[in-house]
């Protein structure tokens, strides 16, 4: 009998730990264990995902994630990168990966990464890097103001900087907050068309994405918001602009073409935007898809209401964003173009 109840007593300690140990390795929540390595966040695919309390190298494979592991302090943990990225300056000292359906996983593996940020871009791509037991977490393709705010809270809370994440995303909003109130003031909402790129294969507008949410916040009416619900963005012919007629045209910096080539293009002289001169072109330096939307917010806020803007000073932003939220000296700003 004696002999029955010491194994009935085995089996019940091997069951309680066994199941101690799936629960620990599923990551079913967030936030630390008790006398574990590890902290468990679920990412943008819904995966839990296990990292380590003591991330120190890190791979980042999209801009708007490098900017944001900076933003909350850990740019300098960042040890790979793809060779597209040079913001932050400092970002160059990492190590470059191209990516051609993917990274080259042995360069990946040579990095010994505690982590990798990335965002996915397709099922071969995150199998891959899950083959290769990399730990991952995936962000969100970035189409609103709220997809980067998740992803400074998702990567907050990934490295154990939600406190700081926190004062990044309140920066942002408070930001946010400021230009819209100057705007509101005004009753004229002019209609802007926001162009990505002129090509042979016509004209690029974005059609599910930030700017439009931008444009709407800065005043404006975007006129390709919704033009597809299939594709983030579209091709329009010249005829097709003429049609819609925009009171102002915002050129990405990605296209090539001038504000003077736009204004003075014979294809286009009937429409508002060209006839009133309203043809603006944003810095490369405005990206939308990082903590820096808060300066094409700005920008296309001068651009839509001059008027209610005009205390709003975008180099001053500009400096108190690259100091406060990327921690950049004096030297580094001035090495950004």
């Amino acid at each position: 009998m004696k002999a029955t109840l010491i194994i009935i007593a085995l089996i019940l300690i091997a069951v309680i730990t066994s199941a101690a140990v799936l629960y620990i390795n599923s990551g079913s929540k967030s936030g630390n264990v008790a006398g574990s390595n590890y902290r468990f966040v679920t990412d943008a695919l819904g995966r839990n995902v296990t990292v380590p309390l003591d991330v120190s190298r890190i791979v980042v494979l999209d801009q708007g994630s490098a900017e944001i592991v900076y933003s909350v302090g850990a740019g300098n943990l960042i040890v790979g990168r793809l060779d597209s990225m040079n913001f932050p300056p400092s970002i160059l000292n990492a190590t470059a990966l191209t990516y051609t359906n993917g990274v080259d996983l042995e360069q990946l593996a040579s990095l010994h990464p505690d982590l990798i940020i990335t965002y996915i871009r397709s099922q071969q791509e995150l199998q891959s890097y899950e083959t290769h037991n990399f730990t991952v977490i995936g962000v969100p393709w970035t189409n609103s103001i709220e997809d980067i705010y998740n992803t400074i809270s998702l990567i907050g809370k990934a490295l154990g900087r939600e406190s700081r994440a926190n004062y990044v995303i309140s920066f942002l909003n408070e930001t946010v907050n400021n230009i819209t109130s100057m705007v509101s003031s005004s009753k004229e909402r002019p209609r802007v068309l926001f162009i990505r790129t002129i090509g042979t294969t016509g004209i690029q507008v974005v059609t599910q994405g930030i700017e439009n949410q931008l444009i709407e916040l800065a005043g404006g009416v975007s006129l390709s918001n919704g033009l597809s619900k299939n594709t983030s963005t579209v091709f329009i012919n010249y005829e097709d602009l003429v049609k819609m007629n925009p009171d102002i045209i915002i050129l990405s910096y990605r296209v090539s073409q001038s504000v003077n080539d736009i204004l003075n293009d014979s294809r286009l002289q009937d429409v508002n935007a060209v006839k009133n001169g309203y043809i603006f072109k944003a810095s490369k330096e405005y990206t939308p898809t990082s903590p820096r939307f808060v300066l094409l917010l700005a920008y296309m806020a001068k651009c839509i209401h001059p008027n209610e803007t005009s205390n709003l000073n975008i180099s001053s932003l500009r400096i108190q964003l690259y100091k406060n939220i990327y921690g950049l000296s004096d030297s580094e700003i001035s090495q950004i173009k």
